[in-house]
């Protein structure tokens, strides 16, 4: 199991028995005693999941929550807060905010450990299902919505698949362009679209482009050195070697058999 923790806690005895239960699950883990700690922590480790308390030094969990929603390179990591503050007002602020779970403290050790699990399972379930969308269908006139995730991070991969559909045809496309476009490093846009679909950048746009040549080998007239021009493969080798690679069969077979 790789899938790394945050625990932004200052109660060092809290904080000792939380990582200590993620140790015994396998999971890897960091420890911040305040909100500001913490967004340092993860611009620098990038954990798949957060575990805060609300009333926390320097900065507290809803500031912390706050400042991890509005971030483009962390907004689709999931939250959990585990706070003494359990009046129902406390809960709907920390919700709001963008939490995920909120568990008040003394908290029962399984049930955290359960929602660590479930948070982190829905993610992988969703880079699959999205992963399975690009490849079963793609909108040559619009961005198709993808359920189950965010409204910021359909904003980012709405911005990016008009970019890669207005550039398909350039066989140069690739993730420092798109990343330029997005007004951040390469780094940083693997690091989101990975953690949303679950692909590099490269794959992405390979697979946006394999999913429009699909969709007009299926539902146009065109040639094959057309599809494979208008999809931005440099030559029709390739874009055979890479069509066959990812569903099994060369772009002739697939048209016969459609």
């Amino acid at each position: 199991m790789h899938e790394y923790v945050l625990v932004a806690e200052d109660d060092e005895d809290v904080a000792l028995l939380i990582t200590q239960m993620l140790k015994n699950e396998g999971y890897s883990y960091c420890w911040a005693q305040n909100g500001k700690e913490a967004l340092e922590i993860i611009e620098q480790k990038h954990p798949q999941l957060i575990i805060t308390d609300i009333m926390m030094p320097m900065l507290d969990g809803i500031g912390l929550i706050k400042a991890v929603r509005t971030n483009d390179e962390t907004n689709h990591i999931p939250i959990i807060v585990v706070s003494a503050r359990t009046e129902d007002n406390d809960r709907l602020i920390g919700l709001d905010a963008g939490a995920e779970v909120y568990l008040g403290k003394p908290f029962i050790p399984d049930e955290l450990l359960m929602m660590v699990r479930k948070l982190i399972e829905q993610r992988e379930i969703l880079k699959n299902k999205y992963s399975k969308q690009i490849e079963e269908s793609d909108k040559i006139d619009s961005c198709e919505t993808i359920k189950g995730i965010n409204k910021s991070e359909q904003e980012f991969i709405k911005k990016i698949n008009e970019y890669i559909r207005e550039n398909i045809m350039d066989c140069n496309l690739n993730a420092a362009m798109l990343a330029a476009h997005m007004i951040m490093s390469v780094t940083t846009l693997n690091r989101k679209i990975n953690g949303i679909t679950g692909n590099t950048t490269t794959n992405y746009i390979r697979q946006r482009k394999l999913a429009r040549a699909k969709y007009l080998l299926k539902n146009s007239g065109m040639s094959m050195g057309e599809i494979q021009a208008v999809c931005g493969f440099e030559t029709p080798s390739y874009f055979s070697r890479t069509f066959k690679a990812e569903f099994g069969i060369t772009p002739t077979e697939y048209r016969k058999k459609e």
